[in-house]
Formats: structure tokens, sequence, C-alpha cells
């Protein structure tokens, strides 16, 4: 009887010092090993869409060189007038003047009033307008008075107050 007292204390020593401890940490590790499981297919996951947010990033980083030709950080003036120059040359107006006034500060930009005034065919005129607007520069018209100076020859007569922009940086 001694000796069968002596092993179900064994038995009972057994399971609960050594089975149930090491049953309970195997079942441990195995929760532990199932979560790194899903953590490394996320991961895979997310390595997949790598490419296609490499993409996405140049694509925003092309946008934001595109606005900062748009929007640049100083006025730049001379590279303005010289496409309004180029234009007004290419569509044969005459006595093509430009004065650049002082800038405004906005909220976090400046605008630069330029005031110009030319004659030429309204159909050219016209076409100044259109090409000023298509310009890589954000341009404002802000006022435009065409006056008829010859009736026949379709000859005008512009004044346009137009404003660029630039930021402060």
């Amino acid at each position: 009887m001694g000796l069968s007292i002596g092993l179900a204390v064994a038995v009972l020593l057994f399971v609960f010092a050594g089975y149930l401890p090491a049953r309970h940490r195997l079942e441990a590790l195995e929760g532990q090993i199932q979560s790194k499981t899903r953590e490394v297919e996320e991961n895979q996951n997310k390595a997949r869409n790598l490419p296609l947010l490499a993409l996405e990033v140049q694509e925003l980083e092309t946008r934001v060189r595109d606005y900062d030709r748009q929007f640049p950080k100083q006025a730049e003036i001379g590279d303005f007038i010289k496409d309004i120059t180029r234009v007004s040359t290419q569509l044969a107006l005459r006595d093509f003047k430009y004065s650049p006034l002082s800038p405004r500060r906005g909220d976090s930009y400046f605008e630069l009033p330029i005031q110009m005034n030319f004659q030429g065919d309204f159909s050219n005129v016209f076409s100044f307008l259109s090409e000023v607007e298509h310009l890589q520069r954000l341009t404002r018209v802000r006022k435009l008075a065409i006056k008829s100076k010859d009736i026949k020859s379709g000859m005008v007569e512009v004044e346009i107050g137009l404003n660029i922009y630039f930021s402060e940086g």
C-alpha cells in the first residue's frame, strides 16, 4: 500500500509540477507561433504592394514638380515676361508694353500684379489670351479691356491686368 501511495503522489507531482506547466507553456508557444505567422503573412501582403506604392510616390513627385513650376518659390518674373513676349511676337501684337507692380502678400503666397497694353488683330488677341492661360505659370486675369481701334481691319486695343503668384519660400 505504501508503494501505491508513493506512486500516486509521484504521478500527481509529475502531472501538477511537470506536465501541466509544460502543457501551458506549449499552448502559449503555439499561440505565439500563430500570431507571428499571421504577422509574416500581413507583411508579405504589404510587401507585394510596394511596387504600386513606389509608382504612386513617383506620380506624386511629378505632380509636386509641376505644381512648383506653376507656383514657384520666387517671383521669377523674367521667365514669365520672356514667355509672354515670345507669344506676343509670334502673334504679331504691336506696341506691347508691360509693367510689373508691387507684390502683395496673401496668407501663404505673394501675388505680383502686371499691367499690359498692346494692339493687334482680334483673333490674335484671343490667341494671346488663350496662350497665357495655358502657360505653365499660374496666372489670373483680373482686368481686361478691349477697345475697337479699326472695325474694318479688326484691330483692337487691349489693356490687361493680371496676377502671377509665388510662394514665400
